[in-house]
């Protein structure tokens, strides 16, 4: 299980809730009671063009290259950082069959002009756990295949799904659901 990492001075805590931060809304999120992101638990960006993936990249100036990366080393030492995608098309090496389970996966376009590729391959999200929270905003997704349910996004007992502004499109599974399978969503 991975700790949430928010700040414990209220005066830190303020990126916690839109508007002032009140003391009582500050203690709900030190203790885990609603999910908040801290003004220093920045996002963490993405640049199909112009990213690199190595241990010093994530930040805007010097972005990530691939998706997958940043979930399998970045997120690990913070569960609450968000993912912020710069326009472009991410292919399928790298940004497609990501696993994520009992973590917190929020992936959101910047600017718009976002697609992600998986070349009719693989599926792009496969999530489980309990006390998994995904949510993707402001993407396209396409040409996603998977021989299991949901050959775009399979979801398993996790704890919430949010989807906002997201396309896709060509997905398909050789069993059934051919964009989305849920189950046990609590």
């Amino acid at each position: 299980m991975q700790l949430k990492q928010i700040p414990t001075d209220p005066q830190r805590a303020r990126g916690c809730v839109p508007g002032r931060s009140s003391y009582a809304l500050w203690l709900l999120c030190l203790a885990g009671a609603i999910h908040c992101l801290s003004a220093d638990q920045t996002a963490l960006y993405v640049n199909p063009s112009d990213g690199s993936d190595d241990s010093q990249c994530g930040d805007e100036v010097s972005p990530c290259l691939s998706i997958k990366y940043v979930v399998e080393n970045r997120l690990q030492s913070s569960y609450d950082k968000q993912i912020n995608l710069k326009p472009g098309i991410y292919s399928v090496d790298g940004n497609c069959d990501l696993s994520i389970e009992d973590s917190f996966f929020a992936v959101k376009s910047t600017e718009g002009g976002v697609w992600i590729d998986c070349s009719s391959s693989q599926p792009f999200i496969s999530a489980v756990g309990n006390s998994t929270k995904v949510s993707i905003e402001g993407v396209t997704i396409t040409n996603t295949t998977s021989k299991a349910n949901g050959g775009c996004i399979q979801a398993s007992g996790i704890f919430s799904l949010e989807l906002r502004n997201v396309a896709i499109r060509n997905s398909r599974s050789e069993s059934a659901g051919g964009a989305l399978s849920f189950t046990d969503i609590q």
